[in-house]
């Protein structure tokens, strides 16, 4: 299947060509393509406003961003509700979060028995925290034995 994240990428390729487009269309009757798509100021001035793409109406600022509103949330009631713990509200310049948890082990990790992850894994990110086992350290002597234990009882 296709990532999560095709319909954005989608939206960032459709926004480049519209603007790419709207360069070329105000350049004259014999726009010069290649001249138009290295020049970054001039594409990119077509880049601000509202366009609809696979992931619906958005907003492109004149800071070039994305006007954005992220929540994180967790599901009760098989999915019926949601408690929403952050919100992120992104347009142009400014940036409104909001909290609204105190302690994380009773709220967004309550269905974990309170339990929040680490922030490196217990064996870090490449076993490197971790002793291999036995079996792993030295397979020779571990087949051995094994040989030896059933042939020789």
């Amino acid at each position: 299947g296709s990532s999560a994240y095709a319909p954005y990428l989608f939206d960032s390729a459709y926004l480049y060509f519209i603007s790419l487009g709207l360069a070329m269309k105000s350049n004259g009757t014999n726009p010069n393509a290649t001249a138009i798509a290295n020049n970054g100021t001039l594409v990119t001035s077509y880049s601000t406003g509202v366009f609809n793409g696979m992931t619906g109406a958005f907003q492109i600022s004149k800071n070039l961003t994305r006007d954005s509103r992220l929540s994180f949330s967790t599901y009760f009631n098989n999915g019926l509700n949601a408690s929403r713990w952050i919100h992120l509200l992104v347009i142009d310049n400014d940036v409104e979060f909001n909290i609204s948890y105190t302690d994380p082990a009773t709220t967004i990790f309550a269905e974990r028995g309170g339990v929040t992850p680490l922030n490196v894994p217990k064996c870090g990110y490449h076993d490197e925290f971790c002793q291999p086992s036995f079996i792993e350290k030295s397979p020779v002597g571990f087949g051995s034995s094994r040989f030896c234990e059933k042939n020789y009882k």
